[in-house]
Order: structure tokens, then sequence, then C-alpha cells
């Protein structure tokens, strides 16, 4: 299509010219072109605009493919009125910061009743949709030497290397400057961190394979990428190290202070090795030992080529001397292969209790071994002096097996791993207590678990309320809705449900107590599409608002206020007023 073919597309009541059609055409022909049929759509306020009965101003909602999936109509045994009047946010797979950014546009527009919108909302563009949809078939590429498969995506998702890649595509592809990829991106929600850009003279064709898995950053950093990717990433390109380091640096990556960007790479082996292994900076010496063996290479010149770039060995104890037993002692399953032991964290109790059981050792001479090799131990004297029964490291498993992962008192042992556990290893409640109090994980008393006839614990617990997996996460607030949904499947009033659940360490947010004017009917709009249960420690979504009232048969501005008697924050920069019951 040409330019000068856009004028015949504006004629009155053209029953060409809608999103959906506009849509295929950017995927055809070009998103430049769709974005300057909608530019010229815009100055003449073409109408009908919109999908399906719904009409808005296209300066308002502009043109975004995925309006399409977010508002699908489903088949509703009883549709309510509202979802023939205006555009309802339905379950999809479109992530949840792109279904509120169209609900509010939809909202600037004045369709739901009683809901303005405080500025602007930005304007979609078909080139969002070039930036955030992701079509791709299922993929394979090779890490380390090991084929990995990459599942199909379809929405670029939140972490910093899929954005920045996102950016860097559509400005290969549609020609477009880096300063206005990186607006529109940020428009459709996504924060892209602002060390990071495409260079000026980027080769993107080259450059755009340095930038394709999420693993590369070190965690909880957005710029700092893994030494070990970084340095297969040269391997596989067959280039020296220092300039794939000046080329990911030009897109704002760093590299942690401690390494040393060597000219000569580790061979392929020690590179895998290095991919596999979890702890940044630590030489990987347990795994090399296995490797030295298999391959018969010498492990002190594979740990000394690594600490050329910056690696550093746990303990002192040479690599040479280590004994089989020491492998199976410094992996997690006791067999001396990966995966291997957290060399940062205090190692399970159960791992020292269970190795004892194994290998016939005292449980003090282990710690004594496993602290030369340079691993966070227990104190001896904690430990208890005689054998645990093998039958009781059921109860010290995380998955009831009697085998690692283990619990840890950090974190893992609560009130529902206690239920959980005697459930899952057919024993009282108070004999995994027993069992937690004679390894050391817990101390003498410190827990107490509240087992009676009651309350049925197990369903309280119980995400779906079946006494079943998933259970409620221990220590994240309790959702209301849960409180009140649980009250009324055991029979209870909600002030008891939640006086149980609180003795057993789950707590409401302070911003939503439990009221005395709580009412049966307001869980209908305290449900959600994915998370089941609206959380009270952030604002309230402006889509969960649309989206309850058409569940529940309310209006928008009903539903907000109810939510807002119940604690719950209302969207920023949305207005709730009267309006006539639709």
């Amino acid at each position: 299509m040409l330019h000068t073919e856009i004028d015949a597309l504006l004629v009155a009541d053209s029953e060409v010219l809608r999103p959906p059609w506009l849509a295929t055409l950017a995927e055809a022909q070009g998103y430049r072109l769709a974005d300057a049929i909608l530019r010229a759509a815009i100055a003449a306020d073409h109408r009908p605009w919109g999908m399906g009965d719904h009409d808005a101003p296209p300066a308002i909602i502009g043109c975004f493919p995925a309006d399409l999936e977010i508002f699908a109509e489903p088949r509703p045994a009883r549709p309510h009125p509202a979802r023939r009047t205006y555009p309802v946010p339905t379950g999809s797979l479109v992530p949840d910061h792109l279904v509120e950014w169209r609900v509010r546009a939809w909202a600037k527009a004045g369709v739901y009743p009683g809901v303005s919108i405080v500025g602007d909302v930005p304007l979609a563009m078909p080139l969002h949709d070039a930036l955030v949809k992701r079509e791709m078939n299922a993929s394979s590429f090779s890490l380390a030497g090991i084929r990995v498969e990459a599942p199909p995506r379809h929405w670029v998702s939140s972490h910093p290397i899929s954005v920045l890649r996102a950016a860097a595509e559509v400005v290969r592809a549609q020609g477009l400057p880096f300063a206005d990829a990186r607006r529109l991106i940020t428009e459709a929600g996504y924060v892209l961190p602002e060390q990071l850009g495409v260079p000026e003279n980027a080769v993107l064709g080259d450059d755009l394979p340095l930038l394709r898995t999420e693993d590369q950053l070190v965690e909880k950093h957005p710029v700092t990428l893994r030494p070990a990717v970084v340095m297969q990433l040269a391997s596989e390109a067959g280039l020296p190290l220092p300039e794939i380091v000046a080329r990911l640096g030009s897109y704002g990556f760093t590299l942690p202070d401690w390494f040393v960007p060597g000219a000569s790479l580790p061979d392929d082996g020690v590179l895998g090795v290095l991919a596999q292994w979890g702890w940044e900076g630590l030489t990987p010496v347990p795994p090399l030992v296995v490797h030295a063996r298999a391959t018969g290479e010498d492990v002190t010149h594979m740990v000394a080529k690594l600490e050329e770039f910056g690696y550093r060995r746990l303990s002192a104890v040479p690599p040479a001397d280590l004994s089989d037993t020491d492998l199976k002692l410094m992996s997690r399953d006791l067999d001396g292969t990966n995966p291997w032991l957290n060399p940062v964290q205090p190692i399970p109790r159960a791992h020292i209790l269970r190795a004892a059981h194994d290998f016939g050792a005292s449980p003090q001479a282990l710690v004594e071994r496993l602290a030369q090799l340079g691993y966070k131990v227990p104190e001896p004297s904690s430990l208890p002096t005689e054998p645990i029964p093998v039958d009781d490291f059921a109860v010290l498993s995380q998955d009831d097996d009697g085998k690692a992962p283990w619990l840890e008192a950090d974190g893992d042992l609560n009130a529902t791993t206690a239920i959980t556990t005697a459930l899952h290893t057919f024993r009282p409640v108070g004999e995994v207590m027993r069992v937690w109090e004679t390894a050391g994980v817990v101390e003498a008393g410190s827990m107490r678990i509240p087992d009676d006839e009651d309350f049925d614990n197990l369903r309280l617990i119980s995400q779906d309320l079946d006494r079943k997996d998933p259970w409620l996460a221990h220590g994240k607030p309790l959702p209301l809705g849960h409180v009140l949904a649980a009250a009324e499947a055991v029979g209870r009033e909600p002030a008891a449900v939640l006086a149980r659940l609180e003795s057993l360490g789950y707590h409401l947010p302070e911003a939503t107590p439990l009221t005395d004017d709580v009412r049966p009917d307001d869980v209908d709009i305290l449900r959600t599409n994915g998370a089941r249960w609206l959380r009270g420690e952030r604002p309230v979504p402006l889509a969960h608002v649309i989206r309850a009232a058409a569940a529940s048969g309310r209006t928008p501005v009903s539903v907000a206020r109810r939510l807002s008697d119940l604690g719950y924050t209302l969207p920023d920069g949305v207005v709730f007023t009267d309006a006539p019951t639709v």
C-alpha cells in the first residue's frame, strides 16, 4: 500500500479501517506504514473506531492489536449487562502491566461509567506491538557444549536482557532511533535500566546473538554480566574475550570488579563446568576435580587458569588432595556429583546427619572436615551425638522422601511445613516437631502448633481450601479474600478463622484488617484472575476494578468504594464518581 492511498481509507463509515485490520496490515506491510495510517485516522477523528461494539476516539485508544485478546468476550452462564456496555479485561496471557495500560486508555476515552483518568495515557501505536509481542517457534542453542531447548515465548518479559533485545530488534528492523524505541517500550510499562542502550555505531546483526539468555546477568544486578557466560560467548564466537567485553560494554553492561578478562580462554571443558556452577567468583573446585579425573587432565592447572581471571578458592586445601569421601560430602546428594553444596550458605544440619549415617562417621568429625574445606557449618556441640533413625530423615527433607534438598532453619520451618510434613509422612504434628527438635533445626518449645478438632488446619492453609497443594505462602501477607472464603467453607465466623490462621503464623496486612462490617459477598470483588486473591499491600489495578464489577454485576464505582472501605488503596491517577447504574 502507498501512503497516497491513506486518504481513501478515511471515507465516512468505512468498513475497512479498524484497529484489527490495521494490526494485520502492520504485520504484513510494515509498522511504519501502519503508524502513518493511524496518525491520519487520529487527525480525521475517524469513527467508528475500536473493537466490536465498543467505540472510542483513535486519538485516545490508538491501535494495540492485543486489545482483542485482553478484552476477549467469554460466554458466561449469566451474562452481566456490563459485558455488553463496556470492554472488560478477561483472563489472558497478556502481561498485567500491558492490560492495565489498555484499560486506562479505554477509561480515558470515557467508556467506564463513573471512571475518569487524571493526566495522559500513552497512545498505543502499532510499533508498540512490534516491541512487546514475540511469536517465536521453539529453538535451541549451545551453552558450554550442552544443547539447551528454548520454549516459544509470546510476550517480552520484564528482564533487562529481554527488554533491551526487544528495543534493539525494532531499531534494526524498523530503522528507529534507539531513543524512540526506549520511549515506546517505556510507554508500554517496561523498565529498561538507564545504563543500557544501543550505541549509534552498533552492528546489530553481529551483536544481537550476544543478548540471548536471561541468565547472562548476575542475580539482582540489572546490568552486571556473569563472567562465565561472557567467556562462553567469546568461545562460541571465536573472538578474543576483550573484544566481546568491549562490545557488551558499549551497550552499558558491566562485569564484576573481581573479574580480569584474560586474552587466553580456559578450555571448553572448564567453561562447561563454569556454566553449571552457580556461584560467581568462586572456583568450582569439586566439579573440576571430577572433570579432571574423567579426562586425565591436571586439576591444579585448571584451578590456576581460573585464578588468572580473578576466581578464588573456598579453602587452601589442594584440589588434588580431595578424596572420594570429600567429594561426596561436598555434593548435595552425597554422591560426588552435581548438584554441589552451596558454598556461601550454612550447610543444612540434615545434610551432616545424613552423611554421618551413610558414611558411618560422627557428625562432629564431618563438621570439622567441612570447615577445613571452607564451608559454613553449625557449632559441633549443637548436633546430636546419637544417630538419627533413618526413617526420621523423611521429616527433615523438603520433599518428605528422606533425601536432599533438606529443610533449613532459616525460612523453611514454620507451621505450614510442620502440618504438610505430617500429612505426607503419615505422622502426628507432635512427632514432626520432636524430630526437628532432636536434629536441632528448631529450638525445643519454640514452635507451638494448635492441633485440635475445632478446625481443619490443612483446609485453612490450602489456597484452594481443598487440603491439597498449593499452600498459603508463609511469611507473606494473608489475603483478606482467603479468610472470607475459608469462613464460608468451614461454616465459621471470619474472626474465628483469622484467629486460627494467626496462631499458625499468618497475618493480614495492616492496610486491610478484618472489620466488623465485612460481608459474605465481598468475596466476589476480591477474586483475581491469576493470584486468586487481591493483595492488600499494593494499590488495586484499575483492571481489577473493571473485572470485578463485571463479575459481580456492580458498577465500577461501587466496587472501588467497597474496596476502599475494606482498606485497599485505589489505583493512582483514577477518579471514581457517582454515575447511573448500568
